[in-house]
């Protein structure tokens, strides 16, 4: 793991939504370790944007440090122990394949996934007899995935890579769309990769959604690798901008560890004495709604 210095920053003052990000904006601040970071929320579509932003260069060593993936209940933390949750990862990897990407996917489909971290579905999809190759700027993350799942996947900016022009039949967005910090130049690049028939599939969690409003700044998504925490309008607005309209919009269903679900609630004392007792990467036997966050399939206009 890499320490982690001092976050560099850059001025954004431009909502997904086209919006004007200024001064009279609602804001919150957040003091980590690594240094603040900084959220206003826009007054058109009332999505959250990191104003002003950490570099990419910063966010790059954000993911590979043990703050993100390695955090063990510390504050600032995301993930308390990402690495060991491999093979529960792989249970719910599977899970998402049958229930959720299985039915709309033709025999041999292309695939890419942005942002694939370890790339368990990646590796799902693959022994599913899919064609698949993942992006990730961790390089920690990605040398894991090409190691443990013989996966290719390249490390770097989504946008550096070189893909044929209509070429994915699916491209996944996995707990990433709210990560991408040039967020409309990939859907438009995203849309460009994909066949005519092709679809964009994510998940999200809402900004506008009334847990996330109970939280407030306590909320997960108020942290260094989020460039933009959205509520629906702005989503839609921004899809609209980029040629792509909603298909499907539901509740997303998961099976996450108990550490997964400590990790977003918040609960690093909780997460520290169950895995005390051995239990923090327990699975849940069942798939539970979280009412946050939506699974959204997205097509070409």
């Amino acid at each position: 793991m890499n320490p982690v210095t001092l976050f560099a920053h850059e001025n954004i003052n431009i909502c997904v939504c086209g919006a004007k990000i200024d001064e009279n904006c609602a804001d919150i601040t957040k003091k980590l370790p690594m240094g603040n970071i900084y959220f206003r929320q826009c007054v058109q579509c009332q999505s959250w944007v990191q104003s002003p932003r950490i570099t990419k260069e910063s966010l790059t060593q954000w993911y590979d440090s043990g703050l993100y993936s390695s955090a063990n209940g510390e504050e600032g933390g995301v993930y308390f122990d990402y690495f060991n949750e491999e093979e529960e990862r792989l249970i719910e990897a599977r899970i998402r394949y049958e229930k959720d990407l299985k039915y709309f996917l033709p025999p041999s489909a292309n695939i890419l996934e942005i942002g694939c971290a370890t790339g368990s579905l990646l590796a799902v999809l693959k022994q599913a007899g899919h064609k698949v190759v993942g992006v990730d700027l961790s390089k920690e993350f990605a040398n894991w995935g090409v190691s443990k799942h013989q996966l290719e996947i390249q490390v770097g900016d989504f946008l550096d890579q070189k893909f044929p022009e209509n070429h994915f039949d699916l491209v996944l967005l996995m707990g990433t769309v709210s990560n991408l910090q040039r967020l409309d130049e990939q859907l438009k690049e995203i849309n460009r990769l994909l066949k005519p028939k092709g679809k964009l599939y994510f998940n999200i969690p809402f900004a506008d959604n009334f847990i996330a409003k109970i939280y407030g700044d306590k909320f997960w998504m108020f942290t260094p690798s989020i460039p933009y925490f959205m509520t629906r309008v702005g989503l839609e607005k921004l899809l609209n901008q980029v040629g792509f309209k909603i298909e499907e919009c539901h509740m997303d269903w998961q099976k996450p560890t108990l550490g997964k679900l400590l990790g977003h609630l918040k609960w690093g004392g909780f997460y520290k004495l169950f895995k005390r007792m051995g239990c923090a990467n327990v699975t849940i036997p069942f798939r539970i709604p979280i009412p946050v966050v939506h699974a959204v399939v997205v097509v070409k206009k």
